[in-house]
C-alpha cells in the first residue's frame, strides 16, 4: 500500500446498486483489496494483513474473500476474479 494512492470508482456503481448488492462487509474488503491493487490490476496482500486492516480475524477475513469470488451482480457479473 503506498502513500498518497487514490482508488477511483465509477459513479455507475452506486447508481447501478452494486454498492447496496454487495453489502458493508464485501465492499470494506473490496476497498482492502484495491488499496493494495498494482497497476495490471492484481493484489497479493497477505490474509493476515487484511484481516488486521479490517479489524477482523484472519478466518473471517477469508470468509469475506470467499463471499467476494462467489458475488454475481443481476446473475453475471463477478467482481473478483482468481486464476
Amino acid at each position: 500500500m503506498r502513500e498518497g494512492l487514490f482508488v477511483r470508482m465509477y459513479i455507475s456503481a452506486m447508481t447501478s446498486g452494486v454498492i447496496r448488492e454487495l453489502g458493508d462487509e464485501r465492499w470494506t474488503t473490496l476497498c482492502i483489496l484495491a488499496m493494495h491493487m498494482r497497476e495490471d490490476g492484481r493484489c497479493y496482500p497477505p490474509q493476515d494483513k487484511i484481516a488486521k486492516l479490517l479489524g477482523i480475524g484472519r478466518q473471517a477475513a477469508n470468509k469475506r474473500l470467499r463471499s467476494l469470488l462467489e458475488f454475481k451482480f443481476n446473475g453475471i457479473v463477478n467482481l473478483v476474479t482468481h486464476k
